[in-house]
Order: structure tokens, then sequence, then C-alpha cells
């Protein structure tokens, strides 16, 4: 997995450069030289502990596999079962980290910029791997082997690094299948028409089937209020985790203490 992270990083690395030259060339006003120190900060952080976890993860995995209720070889049919699988998989924890405040406590971080760059990618959750590990385990609890999940959802993240930037403009039809930049840069934008929408991971099927698609109608404002002027990387990634602490704490009973940390953001 950790190979797997660093085709990631060398992936996001050549995107960055780009884009930076681009908004160089066209004076695009893209980068900022606080925020983007911040999110190389955070970057540099998750790291830290994706390389410090992942074998964890993996031997869990590995132990689950042989519990499995069917034994999946590799072919074309179970790699592209499995990549549905993965990608609605995405969405749906995507959905729910907006939906539930104790996953949003960590996925705010990423909505926290208030430029939308490919070092945005960057501010992703810290503890990202615990969250997809509650979709990887009945895959493979079903039968599909670790090492095929990972690669499968290492392409999918990969694919949704593509998506993080304002240079980029429509795709023509591909937006009928697939998820862009144009779509994935109004999930970011605190316009109340855009919140909570086009939560795709590559293929945006699923925002049209159950949805929660939206077009551009008004041009798009990034970041979240709260975040406004808040460079330090630690102060951010405790930020909505140091909120929720307190409310849980000031929450008279225990339906609303339970609502502070379940609840949906904001209520």
């Amino acid at each position: 997995m950790n190979t797997l992270t660093i085709i990631q990083l060398t992936a996001l690395g050549l995107l960055i450069a780009v884009e930076a030259i681009v908004s160089y060339v066209y004076s695009l006003p893209v980068y900022e030289k606080r925020d983007t120190a911040t999110s190389i900060s955070i970057g540099i952080l998750s790291a830290i502990v994706v390389f410090s976890t992942t074998g964890f993860f993996l031997g869990f995995l590995y132990f689950l596999s042989q519990y499995a209720w069917l034994s999946i070889q590799p072919s074309i049919l179970s790699w592209l079962a499995l990549f549905f699988i993965c990608d609605f998989s995405y969405y749906l924890i995507h959905l729910i980290s907006h939906k539930v405040r104790f996953l949003w406590a960590s996925h705010m971080l990423h909505h926290s910029s208030h430029k939308l760059n490919y070092t945005t990618v960057f501010r992703g959750p810290v503890v990202y791997l615990s969250f997809r590990l509650i979709f990887w385990i009945p895959m493979v609890l079903i039968g599909f082997p670790p090492a095929m999940i990972i690669v499968t959802d290492t392409i999918i993240q990969l694919y949704t690094v593509f998506t993080h930037t304002t240079t980029i403009g429509r795709l023509g039809f591909l937006e009928l299948i697939f998820n862009t930049p144009a779509h994935h840069r109004l999930h970011h934008a605190s316009n109340p028409e855009y919140i909570d929408r086009n939560f795709a991971g590559m293929l945006i099927i699923w925002d049209r089937m159950f949805g929660t698609l939206v077009h551009e109608t008004s041009k798009p404002v990034f970041g979240l209020d709260q975040t406004r002027g808040v460079y330090n990387p630690v102060r951010l990634i405790l930020h909505e985790w140091r909120a929720m602490a307190r409310d849980f704490h000031s929450a008279p009973g225990v339906r609303r203490k339970i609502r502070a940390v379940f609840g949906k953001p904001g209520d």
C-alpha cells in the first residue's frame, strides 16, 4: 500500500506543477502562499499517519479474508464488479461524511481551504483509512482479495485528485458519466445551492441516480466560514473535534449528547 501511496503523491506532484505553471502564465488567482503552505503541512501530517498505520489495516484485511464466504479470483468481470462496488462505496462514505458530525469532524478539513487547487488534496482526513475500512470489510468477507480492493480504491483516489482544480473547464459528454472538475468544484463551494452536492468518486452516475447532482448556476465560493483566516494546520485538524466535544459536554441529556456527536453537522 505504501508503494501505491508514493504513486499517488508522484501523480499529485506533477498535477500541482502543471497547474502552478498554468496559473502563473495566465495570471490566475489559484494559489496563495499561506494556504498552500498549510495544505502541504497537513499533507505531511497525514502521510505520517498513513505510512505508520497501513501495515495494521492491511494485516487486518488479510486476517478477515480467511473468513470470506467466497473465493473471488481476479478476472475482467471481478475487477469490473469491484470497481463499481468501490466507487459506490466512495459515494456513500463521502455522503455520510457530510451527514454525520462524527465523520464530518475529520472530513471538514478537506473543505477548509478558501482556494481550490491540487494542494487541496493534501487536506484529506488524517484518519481516512479507518473510514474506508467500514466498507472494505464487507468486500473482504464477500470474497474479494484485499490487494484487489486496495488497488481499485487507489485508482479511484488517483482519479479524484484530477477533479480538484478550477483551471479545467467543462468536458462535454464525459460529464454525463464521469465526475469532472466542473462537478467537483461545486462540491467544495459554500454557496447554499451547492452544499452537500456532487459526492461522486469517479462516476457521476451515483449523484444522478440519488438526486445529489447539481450544475453550476453561480460562481462558486470555496471554504468554510469557521476556517476563514485559519492557517495553523493543527487548529484546522482539531477544529470540529473541539467544537463537538464542547457541544457534547454542554448538551443536556443523553439524547442531545448523542445528537451532538452523531447528528447532522450544524444542527
